[in-house]
């Protein structure tokens, strides 16, 4: 049953490159792992080595390199360490290019950059004093932008317990907002 899984999951990736010169494919979520008690070293090593398998199948199915490597977006998390998680994707962003380039012969830059999105982790959110999650996500976004993420999901103060309100969602955005647009912080990713 897995093989089965595995070969209509590469019939999909491989369809999308060759028809869908636009789409991405958001291949994996080490942010799950992270979620499931995974360190950092644990959620970039699976990235990179799923990845790395993604890639192998599909140059067995003649797609260029440059194609694979430039449309390729893993989710990745940010959690409580603030200086270990933009260490951590600092790290991860130059492993993955040299090895896009040395590993697998990329040649286009585009092909060699890490592009990712972050999901900020919601499981420190606590249900008490729910306002200090505020101060959690801001954290969490601000070490997403440091690192260098092309997109961000802050959770809502309020999604450790219920269903995220409006202004909750609200106040999420508008914390990514501030510190991307308004900090100067994105300037030094």
């Amino acid at each position: 049953r897995f093989s089965t899984l595995a070969r209509w999951g590469n019939d999909f990736c491989e369809f999308v490159y060759k028809n869908f010169p636009k789409w991405n494919l958001w291949f994996t979520s080490s942010y799950d792992l992270q979620e499931a008690g995974g360190n950092a070293i644990h959620e970039i090593a699976f990235t990179i080595a799923i990845r790395n398998e993604m890639i192998r199948e599909m140059l067995r199915r003649g797609v260029d390199i440059n194609t694979i490597g430039s449309r390729l977006s893993p989710v990745l998390g940010v959690n409580r360490d603030f200086f270990e998680e933009i260490a951590k994707i600092r790290a991860a962003r130059r492993i993955w290019a040299r090895t896009m380039k040395e590993e697998f012969g990329a040649t286009d830059e585009k092909a060699m950059c890490l592009r990712f999105h972050v999901d900020v982790s919601g499981a420190n959110f606590t249900r008490q004093q729910p306002l200090v999650n505020i101060a959690r996500g801001a954290i969490g976004t601000l070490a997403a932008v440091l690192a260098g993420s092309m997109g961000i999901q802050t959770p809502s103060f309020d999604e450790g317990w219920a269903t995220p309100t409006e202004e909750a969602v609200r106040l999420a955005i508008r914390t990514q907002q501030v510190i991307r647009y308004e900090s100067g912080a994105a300037r030094v990713a």
